[in-house]
Formats: structure tokens, C-alpha cells, sequence
């Protein structure tokens, strides 16, 4: 792993204390810095000092909620403390450049204008070590320590694997620390770095991750306590069981955003799987994850303690083997143009038990496009049953308090309907040449879906399409009259009147 000094070079312009600092400690050193792309574009951050790789600049967000890599072939210039570097000659940027660069704005910086999520208000301190990469290009195993640069220097503490699936929400347990970045850097020739795929092997706990272009990466993550961004050709799967927790409010990028407003066909949203089971467990109910892009598991989905935000064209697909549930320390908050559906069918259980609020925009940021919440069709005479069959099916969504702040509630609506996917959970569809009778029941399940409204809800701004009969079930009937700005679709199986139970 060889280095170059260029670093080194404009490290001899600062003060003897910073230099001495930087000499004596292993401490990570970030110094402000200024980094102009070749095509002109200039990116502010914290140059990670250190890290004098071949091929590769280290940069974290100023407020320090992120890190990222750029490759040295992209960079015109660097300026730290005033004094200029220079690495690679102006051109315009290729399409292939662009590619690799991906997003250049900070995903943590805030909007010119409007509501201002809550994770761009958080600030960081520098962490106690940065994890890189040290061989982009080149794949490996996670616990292939030499490959991993600590600091800036090789790393040599090997990663003692720990912890069971009794214990996977211990932070005691597992390796790392919640002071601990990783980065996994941007190449031009895709690696991967694999660790643990399964919730029995080790896994480990982490503060913020980015995993930059042509990446492919695995490991099972027990918590994760800061950012994690993940570049549009970036792959991050945390394993059998991927946890996010903390005191702060932190963001999930994954991918790319979906234009608002536009027509969307929830059947043919996809996207990555961030995990085969992944959840939120805040340490503070009060503390947010917003998910910005598109967050897929494979199984189990939560949000167990505090607010897990689906942001403005961003899309959770949760898998179909169990409900997702809004614990009572939990919020679910979708905004304009967010989809949040299950990514298969399960005719025998619900999709989402929420006892937690759900909450369609916010006062201080409604939405302006409809949300859509994408429900399946159930066995509801248990034509199919099964061992499985140990939740009311009946209901594809069970919720107490459910509220929409709509800037435009005639135009701008939380619109119930069904997500046009087929399957039956863990199970098998039953086949027709070895099941016949169970699949030709199958096929005939009216593919329509249920609510049940488990405490007075007073909805302004819906639409209710592909209802079975009976399927808007009330605690409290009489707040069907309060209801303002209620829309019924084309595939409902009957009247109005006709799909509410009694």
C-alpha cells in the first residue's frame, strides 16, 4: 500500500502545534478544506489528514454526519488552511466520471428553502476512528484486518467476533464502537467485502457508514448509531439482523429519489435489501431515522422506539413474512410521494399493527403529493390455512391514531390501496399441478384489502380503493361523519356504504 506525500505537502504550511498533534496521536485528524473537481465544482468539508492513499482523497461533511472518498483523478485542487494543492489538470467531467462521483452535495445539508429534516440540525463529533477500505478494487472478507486502514495506518487488532441472536441488541457484546466510522471506498472496478450473512455469526455495532459506487457489501450490523449513505451503485445488505439506534436524529440514503408527483406503480418499485431483518430501536423515542431513497428486508421490519421517517419520494418495502409493527414508543411518519407497502403478499397475517401514531406529513411539513400505504389481499375464510395462521388475517392494517396534514387535502392525500404483488408470505403459492384445489383457491382470493381503525380516527384527505365489502372497519362509526375530503376508487368491490363493516 504505498503512499504519496502531497498531503504531507500542505501539512507543512500549518502551525508546528497542528503538525505536532497530528505526529503524536493516532487520533484521527480532520483539517477544514476546500475540494475543487476538475470540471470547477467546489465541495467544502474536513480532510481526514492521514489518510495518504494512492488513489484516493478522505473527506468528511462539515458538520462531520458523513464521510466519503473521491478519487484523486476527479480532484483539480485542494486548500487547506489557505494553501492551495494542486493534483489533477481541468476537463470536463465524463458520464462515466459522473457516475463514479455520484451525489457531490452533502446528504446532510440542509434545504435552501422550506422545513428542514431533522437530521440536518445534528452536529458530530470527529469519531474515535475511521475505518477504510485500504484495497479498493479488490475484494475481501471483512475480517481480513490488513486490508483495513485505522486511522490512517494498517490496522493490526483483529475483529473478535461475539454475540448471539439472544444478544444482538447488545452494544457490549459486539466488536467495534459507536465512536467507529466506516467507509468503503468508490473504485472503478467493482469489489466486494464480505463478513456475516446470518444473525448467529458475529456481528458488530458501528456509527456512520458510507458505501461509495461499484461497492458490494455484507456484514451483520447489531447498531448502528450514526448515518448510513449508500451511492446509488452501492450495494450495503447489514445481514441476518441490521439495527439502528442511538440518541440523534440520523438519515438512511440508499439509492436514488423518486421525481415527486409523478405516477407511481407500486408493483414495480424495488430496490436493494438493507437487510433480511432490519429495525428501528432508538434509545430516545424522541430521536428520528429518515430514510431518504429506498430501505427493502427480506423478513421482519420495525419500528420499536422512536420516529422513523419516510422521506419525499422514498419508498419501504418490508418483507412478508411478519406484520410490521409501530410499537407504542414508535412514530411512522411518511411524506409526499413516499410508498410503504409489504414487498410480497401474506394472505395470513396483517401487514402493519401499529399502536404507535402513523402520521401522514407534519404541521410543519404537510404534504403536497399524495402518500401512498400499499396493503395485500387476505385469506379471510382460512381456505388456506396453516400453522402460520396465529394473527387476525382479516385486517391488512390494524392502526390506533392515523393523522394527514395536507397542504391541498383535495389533491394531496393518503391513498389506501392494494400494492399489486402476489405470493403467500413464507409459503409457497400453492401449484396447480400438485395442489390443485389449494391453488385454484388461491387464484379466487379477491384481491382486495382491510382496515381496521382501532381508536376514533378523523381522516381529512383519502382515498380508500380496492376495499372488499365491509373492509373500513370503525371503533368508533360515528367518525365516518367528521371524515372531510374522502375519495373511493374505481376497484372497490362495492358502495361506499358497502365497505364499512358493522
Amino acid at each position: 500500500m504505498m503512499r504519496n506525500h502531497w498531503i504531507t505537502t500542505v501539512l507543512a504550511v500549518l502551525s508546528v502545534t497542528a503538525f505536532a498533534a497530528c505526529a503524536a496521536a493516532d487520533e484521527l485528524q480532520l483539517e477544514p478544506c476546500t475540494i475543487e473537481l476538475v470540471d470547477g465544482t467546489e465541495i467544502d468539508g474536513k480532510l481526514a489528514v492521514q489518510f495518504e492513499m494512492d488513489d484516493h482523497l478522505i473527506v468528511y461533511s462539515p458538520r462531520l454526519a458523513t464521510v466519503r472518498s473521491f478519487l484523486k483523478k476527479h480532484v483539480h485542487a485542494v486548500t487547506v488552511d489557505g494553501k492551495r494543492q494542486e493534483l489533477s489538470a481541468k476537463r470536463e467531467l465524463t458520464d462515466a466520471d459522473r457516475k463514479l462521483i455520484g451525489q457531490v452535495a452533502w446528504p446532510d445539508e440542509p434545504p435552501a428553502e422550506g422545513p428542514k429534516p431533522a437530521y440536518t440540525t445534528e452536529t458530530w463529533k470527529a469519531p474515535r476512528e475511521l475505518l477504510v477500505w485500504g484495497s479498493p478494487g479488490k475484494s475481501g472478507k471483512f475480517f481480513d484486518v490488513g486490508k483495513w486502514l485505522q486511522n490512517g495506518k494498517p490496522r493490526t487488532e483483529a475483529f473478535t467476533e461475539s454475540g448471539t441472536y439472544k444478544r444482538r441488541h447488545s452494544t457490549t457484546s459486539a466488536f467495534l464502537t459507536p465512536e467507529t466510522d466506516m467507509l468503503v471506498p468508490v473504485s472503478e472496478k467493482r469489489y466486494e467485502v464480505r463478513g456475516r450473512a446470518h444473525w448467529r455469526g458475529g456481528h458488530y455495532v458501528i456509527r456512520h457508514t458510507t458505501i461509495e459506487n461499484n461497492v458490494t457489501y455484507q456484514h451483520n450490523l447489531v447498531g448502528g448509531f450514526g448515518n448510513l449513505w449508500v451511492h446509488p451503485d452501492g450495494s450495503f445488505n447489514g445481514g441476518g439482523g441490521a439495527g439502528f439506534r442511538g440518541v440523534k436524529h440520523t438519515f438512511l440514503r440508499v439509492g436514488k429519489v423518486r421525481p415527486l408527483g409523478e405516477p407511481v406503480e407500486p408493483a414495480k418499485l424495488d430496490g436493494p435489501t438493507l437487510g433480511r431483518k432490519w429495525e428501528l430501536r432508538k434509545d430516545d423515542p424522541k430521536a428520528s431515522m429518515e430514510i431518504i431513497g429506498t430501505a427493502v428486508s427480506g423478513d421482519e421490519t420495525h419500528s420499536v422506539r422512536g420516529r422513523l421517517i419516510l422521506s419525499e419520494g422514498s419508498t419501504i418495502l418490508f418483507g412478508p413474512r411478519c406484520v410490521f409493527s409501530v410499537g407504542k414508543d414508535a412514530t411512522l411518519e411518511l411524506h409526499s410521494s413516499s410508498v410503504f407497502m409489504m414487498n410480497g403478499n401474506c394472505t395470513y397475517r396483517p401487514d402493519v399493527h401499529a399502536k404507535g401514531p402513523i402520521l401522514i406529513g407534519t404541521p410543519k411539513r404537510p404534504i403536497e403529493h399524495d402518500v401512498i400505504i400499499g396493503l395485500g389481499f387476505k385469506d379471510r375464510h382460512d381456505a388456506l390455512k396453516s400453522k402460520h395462521h396465529g394473527d387476525d388475517p382479516k385486517y391488512g392494517m390494524s392502526v390506533r391514531d392515523l393523522r394527514i396534514y395536507s397542504t391541498n387535502p383535495k389533491k394531496a392525500r393518503l391513498v389506501l390501496q392494494y400494492h399489486g404483488r402476489d405470493g403467500d408470505g413464507e409459503k409457497p403459492v400453492p401449484k396447480k399441478d400438485k395442489h390443485p384445489k389449494k391453488h385454484a383457491i388461491y387464484q379466487n382470493l379477491p384481491r382486495k384489502i382491510s382496515v381496521m381503525f382501532r381508536d376514533s380516527v378523523v381522516l381529512n384527505g383519502v382515498v380508500f380503493n380496492d376495499f372488499m365489502k365491509g373492509g373500513i372497519k370503525l371503533a368508533n362509526p360515528a367518525d365516518r361523519r367528521k371524515w372531510k375530503n374522502v375519495f373511493y376508487g374505481e376497484r372497490n368491490a362495492g358502495t361506499p356504504d358497502e365497505l364499512f363493516g358493522r
